[in-house]
């Protein structure tokens, strides 16, 4: 299967603009998707279709004492299997599936062909997500990791 190249966004990097017509979504998040607009006029409510999840297993831990206090730190997890994501050959080259920052991660570390076909809601603090009472409730752009 020959995968699709994501157009580059406004902003130079790998970002997916759901308004081409090319493009099918298929959220893979726990949630609702919902695209704003920059002001957060809501523009488009993609539905939950399922939940790509992948499991970690955390690193090993190592105590540091610092002054008035003991400091875990824990070394890089190791990604399990992702579920909830429709194996290469299922997946629709024309489709982009919506899943969480960590499952994009997982199948991108893991050298997993699927990654290029996921794309993540932009969330951070630069990427203008739309807010209120400090919860995120729209995404003016998706990513791809």
């Amino acid at each position: 299967m020959e995968l699709p190249t994501l157009p580059k966004g406004p902003h130079g990097g790998d970002t997916a603009d759901w308004r081409n017509p090319m493009w099918n979504v298929d959220n893979r998040t726990p949630h609702d998707l919902t695209i704003c607009a920059e002001d957060g006029t809501v523009l488009k409510v993609f539905p939950s279709t399922g939940n790509a999840r992948v499991s970690q297993t955390p690193g090993s831990a190592t105590v540091v004492t610092a002054p008035n206090v003991n400091l875990i730190i824990v070394g890089a997890s190791t990604y399990g299997e992702v579920t909830g994501l429709p194996t290469l050959a299922d997946m629709d080259p024309s489709t982009l599936y919506v899943v969480s920052l960590f499952t994009a991660q997982a199948l991108r570390a893991q050298g997993d062909p699927r990654a290029e076909l996921v794309v993540c809601p932009a969330t951070g603090p630069a990427d203008g997500a739309i807010r209120d009472g400090g919860k995120i409730v729209g995404v003016t752009r998706l990513v791809r990791v």
